[in-house]
């Protein structure tokens, strides 16, 4: 799980999405981290 947060944090970083796609992306990311906080 923390490698596939990291490979999405480099894909927000890296500034190259869409705008529809970041949101989709930080709405993935949120999910992710409030499922390990469980």
């Amino acid at each position: 799980m923390a490698y596939s947060l990291i490979e999405y944090r480099s894909q927000i970083v890296s500034g190259t999405l869409p705008k529809d796609d970041l949101v989709e992306l930080k709405k993935k990311v949120t999910a992710k981290i409030d499922y390990g906080n469980r």
